[in-house]
C-alpha cells in the first residue's frame, strides 16, 4: 500500500483536514500525518500546541473511523531549499503528498513527490483561520468541528485562549 503525507498545522483539526485525509484513504492511500510548525503555540496563527493539535488529530481520526501510520510532529526548518530533506529524515518515506498549500505542492513537485491538490470543501466555514476567528468572537464554530474535536478545543480553553490573542 502507498503511503500518503498529510502535512498540516491543524491550527484546529476540521472538518475540511478530515475530508482531505478521507479522500487519500479512499484513494488508496496509508496516511502518514505531519503537524508542522510544531515549535509554535500561544499565537494567534499557532494558538494550540503540537501535543495539543496531535491529540486533535488522533481523536478526530479515531471518531472517523482512520487509523494513520503516523503522527508526527515537525518543527519548522525556515529554508525552503531544505524542508523537505528536513521532513522526510522526520518522517521517512512516502509515495504522495495530499495538500492545498500552493507553497507545499511547489516544494514537494520540485522534490518529484505526487502531489495530490484535494478539491476544498465548505472553504469558508472550515478554515483554520475563520474557526480562529469565530473562537476569539464567540460566535459559531464548534460544527466545522467534529464534536469529539470541539470537545478538546473547550478542554485547552479553546475560546478563551483565542480572544487573548486577537489582534488588534
Amino acid at each position: 500500500m502507498s503511503v500518503a503525507l498529510l502535512p498540516g498545522r491543524f491550527q484546529p483539526f476540521h472538518r475540511g483536514h478530515l475530508a482531505i485525509a478521507q479522500t487519500a484513504v479512499a484513494d488508496g492511500h496509508e496516511l502518514l500525518v505531519m503537524i508542522g510548525s510544531a515549535q509554535e503555540a500561544a499565537t494567534w496563527e499557532n494558538p494550540f500546541s503540537a501535543g495539543e493539535r496531535r491529540e486533535m488529530v488522533a481523536t478526530g481520526m479515531a471518531a472517523a473511523g482512520l487509523a494513520p501510520r503516523a503522527i508526527v510532529a515537525v518543527a519548522d526548518l525556515n529554508d525552503y531549499d531544505r524542508w523537505v530533506a528536513h521532513v522526510v529524515a522526520r518522517l521517512g518515506p512516502f509515495d504522495c503528498v495530499y495538500s492545498a498549500n500552493a507553497l507545499v505542492q511547489r516544494l514537494f513537485g520540485a522534490a518529484g513527490y505526487r502531489v495530490i491538490a484535494p478539491e476544498l470543501q465548505n472553504r469558508r466555514e472550515w478554515e483554520g483561520g475563520a474557526i480562529r476567528q469565530a473562537l476569539a468572537a464567540a460566535g459559531a464554530w464548534e460544527t466545522a468541528l467534529q464534536p469529539e474535536v470541539a470537545a478538546l478545543v473547550q478542554r485547552y480553553g479553546g475560546p478563551e485562549r483565542l480572544r487573548s490573542l486577537a489582534p488588534g
